[in-house]
């Protein structure tokens, strides 16, 4: 007699898993995935905050990215702060230290009540020809901080800083 004939017996059934047991183990998955995604993404920014916040020793403290100084900024009194945002292509390719991108930032503070801090963006053209110091004559603005880090000196922001400075009268 063929096995398949016979009745099966209540023991035999498939088991077909429950709607809720299959949410259960979708949930904790994905509670998982969630938790290796947050890990893998909080280490890359502590590794880049370390990179941004040595200190002398060059141990990075998380109290850096939420204590400032109690230092004021240049112009802070005045309630204008310029800051210089510096983008560099870095080494891997002729030019390294020119400066692809130079944006003068202005912030201006609200003097009374009622007023709304402003932000201000002026783009640099990397082209136009300011006078380097150090016998360098007039070259190309992009240049100020690659000449300002030529050999042992380290003086590319400074250059880049004052050159801005020069141009844009602040």
């Amino acid at each position: 007699m063929l096995d398949s004939a016979a009745p099966r017996q209540k023991n035999d059934r498939p088991v077909i898993p429950r709607p809720r047991f299959r949410f259960r183990v979708g949930l904790g998955i994905f509670m998982l995935l969630l938790l290796a995604a947050g890990i893998f993404i909080g280490s890359r920014l502590v590794i880049f905050a370390q990179r941004i916040f040595e200190s002398e020793g060059g141990i990075f403290s998380f109290k850096q990215l939420f204590l400032a100084d109690d230092k004021e900024l240049q112009g802070e009194a005045d309630g204008q702060v310029h800051i210089l945002l510096l983008g560099i292509g870095g080494e891997g390719h002729e030019g390294a230290t020119l400066t692809d991108t130079m944006i003068l930032a202005t912030l201006k503070f609200p003097q009374n009540d009622g007023e709304k801090p402003q932000l201000a963006l002026l783009s640099v053209p990397r082209d136009l020809v300011v006078y380097l110091p150090e016998g360098y004559q007039w070259l190309k603005i992009n240049s100020a901080y690659a000449y300002g880090d030529l050999g042992d000196r380290s003086d590319g922001p400074e250059w880049a800083v004052n050159a801005v400075e020069e141009l844009a009268g602040v």
